[in-house]
């Protein structure tokens, strides 16, 4: 991400020179795929929020150096990861969204989303636990039970991936 105190912004293994350019090619893909997310054929209804960490909690979380980078540099560096990854889970809610999977979606940011409070049915929450970050899904009538929603392979190419991860979220908010 930096070589000789310049710092480069990689995103999908190309380089940019300013976070402003990496995130527009991310939000650039992400609305590609979004344009591509249809409506699922057997919505499940009610109401669900997408509880999505703040960037001051990606920040503390999942943004980690090696070497000794500058404490400028490591500022800089530090926003564009969790922004990207602020970003990244935005578009998951807002693909969740598309799906129309629920009937009505709600967005909220919280710097403590294991614990987020919430009013709707369901709670879609992502946070780290067990050292990676994942996603979950609550419901109000019993909040300590948390859902994993699993993952999907990278090995997939993008667009499959995420398709079969809203597949999953389906899979979990179907489940007892």
């Amino acid at each position: 991400m930096s070589c000789a105190g310049k710092i480069i912004y990689n995103y999908n293994n190309i380089s940019y020179e300013s976070p402003e350019l990496a995130l527009a090619a991310q939000q650039a893909e992400y609305n590609e795929f979004l344009s591509r997310v249809t409506p699922t054929k057997t919505p499940i209804g009610g109401s669900a929020t997408i509880v999505v960490p703040t960037i001051d909690y990606n920040e503390k979380n999942f943004v980690f150096f090696t070497g000794e980078p500058s404490e400028e540099m490591k500022k800089r560096m530090s926003h564009y990861v969790a922004t990207r990854l602020f970003n990244g889970n935005r578009y998951e809610g807002e693909a969740i969204e598309k799906r129309r999977i629920f009937d009505k979606v709600s967005f909220i940011t919280s710097d403590n989303p294991e614990n987020a409070l919430f009013n709707e049915e369901v709670a879609l929450l992502y946070f780290k636990k067990d050292g990676i970050g994942q996603w979950f899904l609550k419901r109000k009538k019993d909040t300590s039970k948390l859902i994993n929603i699993e993952g999907t392979s990278t090995a997939l190419p993008p667009l499959q991936r995420m398709i079969l991860w809203l597949d999953n979220v389906e899979k979990a908010a179907r489940s007892r």
